[in-house]
């Protein structure tokens, strides 16, 4: 019940940014309908994503076995793809725990023309939830 409220927050969001709301910011019906794709094709790891494109703080899983979390920054974009469709990319960006330097790893999702997923993919660094960052 409370994913199915998220996920209606998230569409009630997605169109009023696609409606424009007065702001020349506003997303494309196929930009928003490609993320909205991606975003319910997502799985546990993309709870923390924003539905938009945009880079928000947040909260990584260090792994499904460790409770624990790191701090970075989450980012969204979409960019086309030369088949019509788009690419929903979810990055993380966080500093490697023994000082590492700054990673960025994430998933990519590919999305055609008629809004099907069409392949998820990890890209960058090994994304913290996947095991040790």
């Amino acid at each position: 019940m409370t994913r199915a409220l998220v996920a209606a927050g998230c569409l009630l969001a997605l169109l009023a940014v696609v409606a424009g709301c007065g702001s020349s910011h506003a997303l494309s019906a196929g930009d928003a309908r490609a993320i909205l794709t991606a975003w319910h094709a997502r799985n546990y790891y993309f709870n923390h994503f924003l539905v938009v494109p945009g880079t928000t703080p947040c909260n990584m899983d260090v792994s499904a076995a460790v409770p624990e979390q790191l701090p970075g920054r989450c980012t969204t974009t979409v960019t086309d793809t030369a088949a019509g469709g788009r690419t929903v990319s979810f990055l993380e960006h966080w500093n490697a725990p023994s000082g590492g330097g700054a990673l960025t790893g994430g998933w990519t999702v590919t999305v055609d023309a008629r809004g099907r997923v069409r392949g998820i993919a990890v890209t960058g660094s090994k994304p913290p939830e996947l095991g040790s960052p």
